[in-house]
Order: structure tokens, then C-alpha cells, then sequence
């Protein structure tokens, strides 16, 4: 698999060899990014975009809404130390995702012109301030303390093209577009695809309900399919100074608030830092010039 995937209108531009990005993220020539995202239009009943733009990480505020411009992924810190500890990183399988209405495109049986595939796929977002609070709350769901690693979006894609070179895969970047109903995503569930292009958008479409994420999906498409068994994540292995080569922060998660009449409440965030001594000096000793800092979600002051 290589750029011959790329056909005339596909949605998406290759950036690598292996490494292909949604046209609605799209990098400038000064480092900054534009990011469009889809969703329902109420008053109008039918699809808009919003906009973002992410300057560069040399640049000022140019326009509004701002951020900085980084792919973050919120991780149970178990299983993000093991990933550290092994040097992988590990891609689950679309047949995990827990939600009917995403799980439905993905079955062992799926075929891209007529030849069966096999994917994998890291769910991450591109915004950490506006969508934070929930980010957090969706997290917490899972076993474990949540931490937020934030990839820096052209290291993340050199890395991205050396596992694709070396696991005979490729990669696609792909803003979530929210715009669709129930009805509309059963609708529009088949067991073959005309091309790679169609699937992964399709892979790409959630329900208007989750209109206020900010999610940005990594597809691994293998060449050859079942590389590895469908329910289980596929990990890929990492060189050495990779993750430290990607990676520009990584935050770590609030403590749940106190009461103000609760006698912690004066004492909250030097009992965050306590609870958070530990995951922070295990990072720090993995990933050495890499931020580590906490999220002052719930500070007070």
C-alpha cells in the first residue's frame, strides 16, 4: 500500500508515504492548521462546518476561535505505562468500540473491492479547552487514572510513516464528522466499499448527539487482512526515542472536587499533587524533557 491508494477526489491528501489526512485538516505552509468540522445545522436542517484555526507554534492568536494545535489522547495511565514499557503503541479494533451505531461498520466479513481488510484505530481529539471537562468525564469510565498525552502533529506523522513502511500498512488521519442521525448511519452500513477512501470516512461519522467532542480518528489500514485477531488491539513497535520525539505534554488528571463546606476544600491542589506524585515521577523517569504537568480543571483560585 502506498500513495497509488490516493485517487481523484478521495477526501484525503497524503502528507507521507505512508500517512494520508483528511482534507478538512489541513497544514499551511507557515504551520498553522485549519480544521473544519462537520455537523447538523437545526435552524437549516442540514450539514455546516465549524472552523478552527490553529496557528503555528511560533505564532499569535490570528483567529477565533484559538488553540494550540495538538492531537491528544486521553489514555488510562496503566495502560499507557505498559505501551512505555514495551516501547508500542497499541491500535483496538473498531469491533470494541462500545457505541451500536459506530461498532455496525466494522464485521469480519468486510470487503474493499473485493478483497477482504482489516483495520485498527486510536480515537483522540484536536481540542483540549473547550471539550476538556467532558474529555475527563469520558475517561474516567475506564479502569484507572486518565491521563491526556498531546502529540505534536507533524512528529506524530513521521512516526506514523515509519510504522507504516516497517508493518506494510497505512495510516489515516480523520476528522469526525457529526452531522448524521441513527437513521442515516444504519442506512448507510454495507459489507463492501467501492474504495479505502469511502470506509474510512464512514469509520469517521458519529451521531449529532456527540456534536460537542472535538474527535480526530488515526486509522490503521494493514495491507494484508487479520494481521492479528479482531477483538484485540494491534501493537505496533516503537524505536526508541520515538516517544519522546512525539510527544509534547502530557497532562495529568484533576481530582475530584470537594464541597466548599468539605474541610479538603482549602487543601485541593496540594492534594492533587499528592495523588498525582507517583504517575508523575514514573513519566518523568520514561520520557525525559517531556512536560508533565496537572490539569487545574477544578483550582479555585
Amino acid at each position: 500500500m502506498s500513495r497509488q491508494l490516493n485517487n481523484t477526489n478521495s477526501g484525503f491528501t497524503p502528507v507521507r508515504e505512508h500517512v494520508f489526512v483528511s482534507n478538512d485538516l489541513s497544514m499551511k505552509n507557515d504551520g498553522s492548521v485549519d480544521i473544519k468540522k462537520w455537523q447538523t445545522d437545526y435552524k437549516k436542517g442540514g450539514p455546516t462546518p465549524i472552523e478552527y484555526h490553529f496557528p503555528s507554534s511560533t505564532g499569535g492568536k490570528s483567529h477565533s476561535p484559538w488553540h494550540p494545535f495538538f492531537i491528544n489522547r486521553y489514555i488510562s495511565f496503566s495502560r499507557f505505562y505498559v505501551e512505555l514499557m514495551e516501547q508500542k503503541i497499541f491500535f483496538l479494533s473498531p469491533c470494541l468500540w462500545k457505541d451500536p451505531y459506530e461498532n455496525v461498520f466494522y464485521n469480519k466479513g468486510l470487503q474493499i473491492n473485493g478483497k477482504l481488510v482489516d483495520v485498527r484505530c486510536i480515537c483522540t481529539t484536536y481540542d483540549s479547552v473547550d471539550s476538556e471537562e467532558s474529555s475527563w468525564a469520558r475517561g474516567a469510565n475506564e479502569d484507572g487514572k486518565i491521563i491526556r498525552v498531546s502529540y505534536k502533529y507533524q512528529e506524530l506523522c513521521d512516526v506514523l510513516n515509519q510504522i507504516g513502511i516497517s508493518n506494510h500498512c497505512n495510516f489515516f488521519i480523520s476528522i469526525v464528522d457529526y452531522s448524521q442521525s441513527k437513521d442515516s448511519l444504519i442506512k448507510k452500513n454495507k459489507t463492501s466499499y467501492s474504495d479505502i477512501f469511502d470506509y474510512v470516512k464512514v469509520l469517521s461519522l458519529k451521531r449529532k448527539a456527540y456534536s460537542y467532542e472535538n474527535e480526530l480518528r488515526i486509522i490503521a489500514v494493514f495491507k494484508e487482512p487479520y494481521a492479528s485477531c479482531l477483538e484485540k488491539a494491534h501493537p505496533f513497535k516503537l524505536n526508541k526515542d520515538d516517544f519522546t520525539k512525539m510527544i509534547a505534554s502530557i497532562c495529568l488528571p484533576p481530582l475530584k472536587p470537594f464541597l466548599r463546606d468539605d474541610s479538603r476544600y482549602k487543601y485541593y491542589q496540594e492534594l492533587q499533587e499528592i495523588e498525582n506524585k507517583g504517575m508523575k515521577e514514573e513519566l518523568a523517569s520514561f520520557l525525559p524533557g517531556v512536560e508533565i504537568m496537572q490539569s487545574r480543571l477544578y483550582i479555585y483560585k
